[in-house]
């Protein structure tokens, strides 16, 4: 009876082990990753951190909205990201790939609380935010708000080089020096805001 007992308290353990480790996609010879957020359940405007961990056959990992690459970050294989500014529930992945082009895919919800977000608001940064001379940069930004109007510049000019969307993002080569570019949003009863992202040349 003793045996048995043994045999069915060690193997019962044994596949629950199992299975969770599988679960996490870790024991085998692909690339695997697992992302949370904290928190995953906010008011509109405000920000959360990604946090992740990946297996040892990771060489890189990108982070992205899920299903789509309007934005696409690299970032460190174990770390975390600030997203600031979030006005929707939304869904980030982040997607790791192995020495030998093998891909995979982890996703984490960040929930936001309705009948939040009327509060004019402006976030934007550059990826990257430091380059060679020449080179270029990725413009993101979001807002917050009823925002009618929204438009790209350089900070603390009033030429204006991009009408654009609330939320999105805008390509600019060839930079030559270091500066810093602006997002203005303007809601429909003619407040706004500006927002400033550096971007330094080596």
């Amino acid at each position: 009876m003793g045996g048995v007992l043994f045999f069915v308290l060690f193997f019962g353990m044994r596949s629950d082990a199992l299975a969770k480790w599988s679960g996490t996609g870790y024991g085998g010879n692909s690339p695997a990753c697992t992302i949370y957020a904290n928190s995953d359940e906010i008011d509109a405007g405000e920000g959360t951190t990604l946090t992740w961990d990946v297996n040892d056959k990771v060489v890189r990992g990108y982070l992205h909205p899920k299903g789509s690459t309007s934005w696409m970050q690299e970032v460190d294989l174990n770390g975390s990201w600030w997203i600031s500014g979030i006005t929707d529930t939304r869904e980030y992945t982040l997607t790791v790939e192995a020495d030998d082009g093998q891909t995979a895919d982890c996703s984490t919800r960040v929930k936001v609380r309705e009948g939040q977000g009327d509060e004019l608001t402006c976030n934007i940064f550059a990826n990257p935010n430091e380059i060679s001379s020449g080179e270029g940069v990725n413009l993101i930004w979001n807002s917050t708000g009823n925002v009618v109007e929204a438009f790209l510049h350089p900070t603390n000019s009033t030429h204006v080089f991009a009408n654009v969307a609330p939320n999105g993002s805008w390509w600019i080569s060839g930079i030559t020096d270091s500066r810093s570019y602006s997002l203005t949003v303007l809601d429909d009863k003619g407040n706004s805001v500006t927002c400033n992202a550096l971007v330094s040349v080596r």
